[in-house]
């Protein structure tokens, strides 16, 4: 028996942040296994650690959208000078493997690029945005590691719950002189007023998979802005 889950429930939840609360991702593990589950299948996992709370009778697979995500950023939204950036530091390994696929459609133009060579100019690049309390001051800002001027931002998340954090993000990279914001998230949980909160940013446009089902009204603003990759 092979569970197929595009999204794994409680993954937010790997380890103790206080004592006595439960992991709830090594739960769903056990519950799994208990089952008589002999493999588990599931979609860019929150913490890549949550593989060990398997045993080694069930295997268990992670596989990724950013290649899908890449191409159709790659493809439908002439990129100029694009520079994937990490929301968070613990975002930096997914961010690294959408800047790979993207660097790699760029080197090969393959999937008829509108920003293959020679007009791409310069190849995607990479940053980083650290979150930190300025001395004297109660709000966090948000730090940029990295070059944005004049570049075709693209941040990379694995989930997108309230939306907040696209928000704050677009709002810091447009601030340091990104042209245009874009983000790309694997899982769109969009909680109380995410949808809102996107569509009044100055993200451009976000995209995500349908791993998680959601509905959108017909007459929502978010529409122009959000695209679901199947």
């Amino acid at each position: 028996i092979t569970a197929v889950l595009p999204y794994y429930a409680y993954g937010r939840q790997a380890r103790k942040h206080t004592s006595r609360v439960p992991i709830s991702a090594a739960d769903v593990a056990s519950l799994l296994e208990e089952m008589g589950v002999d493999g588990v299948l599931t979609l860019d996992l929150h913490k890549e650690e949550i593989a060990g709370f398997f045993s080694p009778r069930c295997h268990f697979a992670s596989a990724s959208c950013q290649p899908a995500a890449a191409r159709y950023l790659h493809t439908q939204r002439q990129l100029r000078r694009p520079v994937v950036v990490a929301p968070h530091a613990s975002g930096v390994t997914l961010a690294k493997a959408f800047f790979d696929s993207l660097a790699e459609l760029h080197a090969s133009g393959d999937g008829g690029s509108r920003f293959a060579s020679p007009r791409a100019g310069a190849a995607p690049t990479l940053a980083m945005l650290l979150p930190h309390k300025a001395s004297g001051s109660e709000r966090r800002h948000l730090e940029l590691i990295g070059e944005v001027r004049g570049q075709d931002a693209i941040i990379v998340d694995d989930i997108i719950d309230s939306g907040k954090t696209i928000a704050r993000c677009s709002e810091a990279l447009l601030e340091a002189g990104a042209a245009r914001v874009f983000a790309v998230a694997t899982h769109g949980i969009f909680s109380e007023e995410s949808l809102r909160i996107i569509a009044v940013s100055d993200v451009t446009t976000v995209v995500v998979t349908n791993s998680v089902p959601f509905s959108v009204p017909r007459d929502h603003p978010v529409r122009r802005k959000l695209v679901v990759l199947s």
